[in-house]
């Protein structure tokens, strides 16, 4: 980045008038700060909440879960949130006072709406708040709708949706998605290590997704299925955030202990460093056990969305079955070559737990976790039916496919 443009990037968000949201400030007298905007942190975490479509109505409770969870954020880090609903996009600072009173301050207010998932914009928000809260080490969280690798040249399924119109509308044809490749991208070039991205998104913890992301953060966290309607509850995990080294399987524990076994969620954490060795055991499975000319019974594999979900209003799906990557690999591999290819797949997630079911807003039964199965990471499988065909060739994307020779097996 040329000193012309970062200087007119900071000069762009100097303007920001600081109210909205959390208040100015909520601090009743009660002392200085731990931490002043400028000193370096042991840790800095933005929570990125891109909430300009119907789950705006959620954003209030997770902003005072995070405020309440504030009692545990060390002294020494920095807790954000940039927040994207119905108003003006703003950046408010959750820490303590001297005598230990959570606060929440709101540090930025923009002066005029703007898509939150333009990488752009995702890059000067990440910019900002790392220039006036730098730290050794960065979390981040992307709070939204999420559809795992999906993209297509329409939709731009993938991460977060905004809408552009201020309203809580998901389907407005204005609507913008944030691709994988695009966010990974931002972080790559970052100042700092990014220690984590954890995704409170459905459907994001896909190995097309940690594929494209290995060299973005050491670790990923996410679900590969539907998450529950409350998301992640922010004032149990914000110890797990702040965590030194990082402790992703506490992170997913504490996750799930909020939610009953009944009514649950499915979560995983990736370490991203053993990406490229599954990549390879993997590709040396594909084109033989996954061959087009070969016809596998799958039915039986573990799906996190059983079946898919088909639009309402045309005859192809919107979404596929995402079905379980290790029961896939169950299915189809001699058991020799399981175990080698499971040894691969444990390094790269080492955690992962799930509840006995969850349910999903496509269908009006709970889905039972087959835990002989459950991997905590799903893998898209080509099909030949015609439904599939968009699905089909936007895999061909994803570096996934190249790296593990889905082209070798007719695909």
């Amino acid at each position: 980045m040329s000193c012309r443009l970062f200087l007119l990037l900071i000069f762009s968000f100097f303007l920001c008038i600081v109210s909205h949201g959390c208040k100015e400030s909520d601090d009743a007298g009660g002392g200085n700060r731990v931490l002043e905007p400028g000193d370096s942190a042991a840790r800095t975490v933005l929570v990125y909440i891109m909430a300009e479509n119907d789950l705006t109505t959620n954003v209030r409770s997770d902003l005072w879960e995070m405020k309440y969870g504030t009692e545990a954020l060390p002294d020494s880090c920095y807790l954000l949130a940039f927040v994207d609903d119905v108003n003006v996009p703003y950046i408010c600072r959750f820490h303590k006072n001297s005598s230990n009173v959570s606060l929440c301050d709101t540090v930025c207010k923009f002066k005029e709406d703007f898509y939150s998932t333009d990488t752009t914009k995702f890059k000067e928000v990440v910019t900002w708040v790392l220039d006036k809260y730098p730290s050794e080490n960065f979390g981040l969280v992307m709070w939204s709708h999420g559809t795992g690798w999906l993209y297509d040249t329409d939709k731009n399924k993938s991460i977060g949706i905004d809408n552009g119109k201020n309203t809580d509308d998901n389907i407005s044809p204005s609507a913008r998605w944030m691709e994988v490749e695009e966010l990974a991208g931002v972080l790559e070039n970052l100042p700092v290590k990014t220690d984590f991205v954890f995704f409170d998104a459905c459907f994001m913890q896909c190995v097309e997704v940690a594929y494209a992301m290995r060299e973005s953060a050491d670790w990923l966290v996410g679900s590969p299925a539907e998450l529950p309607a409350n998301g992640a509850p922010y004032d149990r995990i914000i110890p797990s955030l702040f965590s030194f080294p990082f402790d992703a399987e506490e992170l997913i524990v504490q996750y799930k202990n909020a939610y009953p076994e009944d009514d649950g969620v499915l979560l995983s954490a990736v370490r991203s460093s053993a990406m490229d060795r599954l990549a390879h055991v993997t590709a040396m499975y594909v084109p033989a056990y996954f061959s087009r000319d070969s016809l596998v019974d799958d039915s039986g594999v573990f799906s996190y969305l059983p079946g898919g979900y088909f639009s309402y209003y045309t005859d192809y799906p919107d979404y596929p079955d995402y079905p379980d990557m290790n029961g896939q690999m169950m299915l189809r591999l001699p058991n020799d070559a399981y175990l080698q290819w499971k040894d691969a797949f444990d390094e790269a997630v080492p955690y992962k737990v799930a509840s006995r079911q969850w349910f999903s807003a496509f269908e009006y039964e709970p889905t039972v976790v087959d835990f002989l199965q459950y991997g905590g990471l799903s893998m898209y499988v080509p099909r030949e039916q015609s439904e599939y065909s968009t699905f089909n060739s936007c895999f061909k994307k994803t570096e996934w496919y190249n790296a593990t020779g889905w082209g070798n097996a007719g695909w």
